[in-house]
Formats: structure tokens, C-alpha cells, sequence
């Protein structure tokens, strides 16, 4: 995971307690309870991230925020201001990052139209 070491080098994360990180996809018609799930066994970290819900991709920035989120259950497990804050510089420095790489537009992105509609 230290390839996340880059994006969050003013925030103390422990990454080499992240195991992993994965995406999943709700599938249509099933209720969603929540965008992400960070559970902790034996001290080691897992993560994941709901990318889609029915079909439709979430937005970037929704990801990122879900993502902020959860790494900073690793350092502060309950939902404490202390949380509150580290997501916020999680979610900053992602943002930061983001807009040198280009993506401009964090909002959720646009189905082509088919040929005949």
C-alpha cells in the first residue's frame, strides 16, 4: 500500500497496517447501507469502496471522500472531531493531487447517449 504513501505525506496514516483496498458495486434494486467499510482484524486494516450503485459509476470526488473516510478510521476509530478533521486533510491532499493530475470536475460523470435516442 505504500503507493498511497505519496498522496498522504502530512497526515498520519499507518499504512503498512493496510492490507488492502478494494472497489464493489451495489447491484440494482438492493438498498444501499453505505458508500465504504474500513474493518480491522488482528490490528491489519481492509478497506472498501462502493464505486456503483445500479449500475450508475459514483463521482469521483464521492470515492475520494469515501476513501478519506475510511483512512481515518486507522487512526481514530470513532466518528470524534479528531475524525472529522483527519478526513478533511485526508480529503484535501486528495483533492490536491487530483487537480495537478487534471481532474477538474469532481461531480458524477455523463452516460454517452446511444445512436438512435
Amino acid at each position: 500500500m505504500q503507493w498511497l504513501a505519496a498522496y498522504l505525506t502530512v497526515v498520519p496514516i499507518p499504512l503498512r497496517k493496510l492490507k488492502k483496498v478494494y472497489g464493489y458495486r451495489t447491484a440494482k434494486g438492493r438498498r444501499t447501507q453505505s458508500l465504504g467499510a474500513c474493518n480491522k482484524e488482528n490490528g491489519v486494516f481492509t478497506i472498501g469502496l462502493n464505486v456503483g450503485i445500479a449500475g450508475e459509476d459514483q463521482a469521483i470526488g464521492t470515492i475520494l471522500q469515501t476513501f478519506a473516510h475510511e483512512l481515518a478510521h486507522m487512526v481514530h476509530w470513532d466518528h470524534t472531531p479528531e475524525h472529522a478533521a483527519l478526513e478533511a486533510a485526508i480529503y484535501k491532499r486528495f483533492a490536491k493531487r487530483a487537480k495537478t493530475l487534471g481532474v477538474k470536475d469532481f461531480s458524477r460523470p455523463r452516460r454517452e447517449k446511444k445512436a438512435g435516442r
